[in-house]
């Protein structure tokens, strides 16, 4: 038996990459400073739901609406790697 279950290395896979996708591949000028923290991943591995922190408190709904329009880029780009 393994002693992590997949969905387990799924999330850590998928906090990774899209980790990846942001810093290097979202285009928002104005982003500042976001921070990947955690994924988790049902155990079908159908849904899956990422935790952010932004380093300035003050900006961090202008940030999260900024990440929330570009989640079907973020998709994309998972589906792709």
């Amino acid at each position: 038996m393994h002693p992590f279950k997949r969905s387990s290395r799924v999330s850590d896979q998928i906090r990774k990459e899209v980790a990846d996708i942001i810093m290097n591949k979202i285009k928002h000028k104005d982003l500042g400073f976001v921070t990947v923290t955690d994924a988790k991943a049902t155990d079908d591995l159908r849904h899956a739901t990422v935790y952010v922190s932004t380093l300035n408190a003050e900006d961090g709904e202008k940030i999260l609406k900024k990440l929330n329009s570009s989640v079907s880029f973020i998709k994309g780009s998972l589906a792709e790697g």
